[in-house]
Parts: structure tokens; sequence; C-alpha cells
């Protein structure tokens, strides 16, 4: 076994599950996460789906390990809840992090508004909205999202903090101290006892696997309060 590999943080859609080929989970790949988890690494799925999607996944697809911690909508992080079937927020870090995401929204809303001028007068990119606030959007191939990218670029230059995760046609945007590897990394310290991270989290990274070893450099612990 691998003993230097103390996190393992994976994708679920087309990671862990597969939708296009059968078995829908690999069995390999199952015991080997039971394995390295018994041997003491962290087990957390990373995904964009939300918390209550996730869970129906888990239980369609008869999930045979449950995993340490999950992280929702690329943001969120839960862990097991007391009873052992439900997931509860992990310590202060969900509650922070939608305060942190409505008064980002509410400051930058003209240069959201910018990037949906932009999209209904430029592209053919379908807008995501979470009741009436922009969310992200769905572009229709890699090289219209370029030219999107390339403007949200421009129009956030005075907005720092107003930030956005892709994955391939699919943008969603976010503050930029809440995104996959800085809850990673929470879920890590906390569980470890440790108030610094690995630096190279994610140095080894293929098909949204992330394996992290605990002999690197260390990064500041993440942005508020320790949470519980």
């Amino acid at each position: 076994m691998h003993p230097l590999i103390k996190l393992l943080s994976i994708d679920f859609d087309g990671t862990l599950v597969s939708r296009v080929s059968e078995p829908v989970l690999d069995a390999q790949c199952m015991e080997l996460i039971r394995k390295l988890q018994k041997a003491g690494a962290i087990w957390t799925i990373n995904t964009g789906r939300s918390v209550d999607l996730l869970q129906s996944g888990l239980a369609d697809f008869a999930f045979p390990i449950r995993p340490d911690f999950i992280l929702t909508t690329e943001r969120d992080v839960f862990r097991p809840g007391r009873n052992g079937d439900e997931w509860e927020p992990f310590g202060d870090w969900n509650e922070r992090c939608a305060r942190d995401h409505a008064e980002l929204f509410s400051s930058a809303n003209s240069v959201l508004a910018e990037v949906v001028d932009f999209v209904n007068q430029n592209a053919k990119a379908r807008l995501i909205y979470d009741a009436e606030r922009l969310e992200g959007l769905v572009a229709e191939n890699d090289e219209e999202m370029e030219r999107i990218i390339e403007f949200i670029e421009r129009a956030r230059a005075e907005h720092p903090n107003l930030d956005y995760q892709r994955n391939t046609v699919y943008l969603r945007f976010c503050h930029a101290d809440y995104h996959k590897g800085a809850i990673v990394a929470r879920a890590f310290m906390k569980r470890s006892c440790i108030s610094r991270a690995p630096k190279a989290f994610g140095v080894k990274a293929l098909n949204g696997i992330v394996m992290a070893p605990t002999h690197q450099c260390t990064l500041p612990l993440d942005p508020g309060g320790p949470g519980a």
C-alpha cells in the first residue's frame, strides 16, 4: 500500500461512477479506496452536485464504502452525521461560505450584469440562475467558452474575489477563497489536527483524482475561523 498517501479527493460523475460503460462502479477501484481508507487515508468525494443529489447518487449506485467527507457544489463540505446516515455541515465553513458569497455577488452585481449582456449579445451559452442570481453558464463549445472567459477576466479586474470554476463547457461563479482546493485542505487539516496544509495538494492528479502526500511545504490556514 502507499504509506505517503493521506488524502484521496475524487470526482463523482465520470470518475467514480461511469455512465457510458459497465460496470458503473469499478470493483478494483473501490477495493483500493477501501484499503487506503483503512490504512488511514482520508477519502473525500469532490463534486459539483448538491448534497441532496450526491446522497441520491450514493444510494442509487449502492456504494460499498462511505467517504469521510463530501465536498458539494464545489465549495461546501459535509461530514457523516452522528446517526451515521445523514450528512452534516463541517464546522462553520458552509455558513461562512454562504455569507461571503452573498456579499460578493451583491458587490459584483454590475460585473455579473455585464457578463449577462455579453453572453446574450455575443454567444449562445445558456445562463444558469439560482433564484434571481447568476450562478454560472453552459457554453455551446470550448471555443465559445474561451471567448466568454476572456471577457470575464477583463470585467472582473476590479473585483479580484469574483472567481469561477470551469469544467469544459461548464462554468460556475464563486468567491476566490472558496473552491475545491480550499475545502479539500480544510477537511484534511481538521481531520489530521494540523494548522497548515500540504503545499502540493493535487501534486498527483488524474481524471478527477487527487492524491496528497504529507511531506510537502506548507500553505497558510484557510480563511475564517476554525469551525467545529
